[in-house]
C-alpha cells in the first residue's frame, strides 16, 4: 500500500502542531485592513450583550440602581431594598415579609451578585457580605440612568412611585 503522506514542513494538516497557533498570513485581519474595525465591532456587540444580559433581571437591575447611588453596601441591606422595590411592583401598598426578603437575599447571594461580579460590574466579598459597584462601562451607566428615569416618569408597564428613593445624593439615584 502506498503512503500518501508527505514530509513537506509547509503541509499544515500533517504537522503535529496544526491548529495550535494562528495562521497570521491567512487571517482575515492580515487580508483585510478593516480587521481591527471588525474586532472593535465584535467587542462592542459583546459588551451590549453583556450589559443587557446583566440588567435583564429586575433584581440585578435594582441592585445596580442602588449601588450606582450608594456605591457600597452589605448584602442584607441590598436584599431589603431590592425586596421592597420588587414586591411593590403593581401594588405600592404591598408589604415585604421576612420570607420575601430572605428569598431575595439568597437569590442575590447565589445568582445575581456572582453574575454581576463575573461581568465585572460589582465587587462582592462573600466573607464580609459587602458589595460595591465596580468601574462600570459607560454603556451600562447610561442604560441604568435612562431606565431609572423612565421608571420614575411612569414609562413602561412596571412603573411605580419611587419617592422613598429620592433622598439620594444625585438626581439619577433611585
Amino acid at each position: 500500500m502506498a503512503d500518501d503522506s508527505t514530509d513537506d514542513p509547509n503541509d499544515a494538516e500533517d504537522s503535529p502542531d496544526a491548529g495550535d497557533s494562528p495562521d497570521v498570513e491567512n487571517s482575515p485581519a492580515a487580508e483585510d485592513p478593516d480587521g481591527a474595525a471588525e474586532s472593535d465591532e465584535a467587542a462592542a456587540s459583546a459588551l451590549v450583550d453583556t450589559v443587557f444580559g446583566a440588567i435583564s433581571s429586575d433584581r440585578r437591575r435594582y441592585a445596580l440602581y442602588y449601588l450606582r447611588n450608594r456605591g457600597k453596601t452589605d448584602v442584607e441591606t441590598l436584599a431589603t431594598v431590592v425586596a421592597g422595590w420588587t414586591s411593590t411592583l403593581g401594588d405600592p401598598t404591598a408589604v415585604v415579609t421576612p420570607d420575601d426578603r430572605e428569598r431575595v437575599r439568597i437569590a442575590l447571594h447565589h445568582t445575581h451578585l456572582p453574575r454581576l461580579e463575573r461581568e465585572g460590574f460589582v465587587r462582592y466579598d462573600r466573607e464580609t457580605g459587602t458589595v460595591e459597584l465596580a468601574d462600570v462601562p459607560e454603556l451600562l451607566d447610561t442604560v441604568l440612568a435612562r431606565s431609572l428615569d423612565q421608571r420614575r416618569r411612569g414609562v413602561g408597564p412596571r412603573a411605580t412611585d419611587d419617592s422613598d428613593w429620592n433622598d439620594s445624593r444625585t438626581d439619577d439615584a433611585p
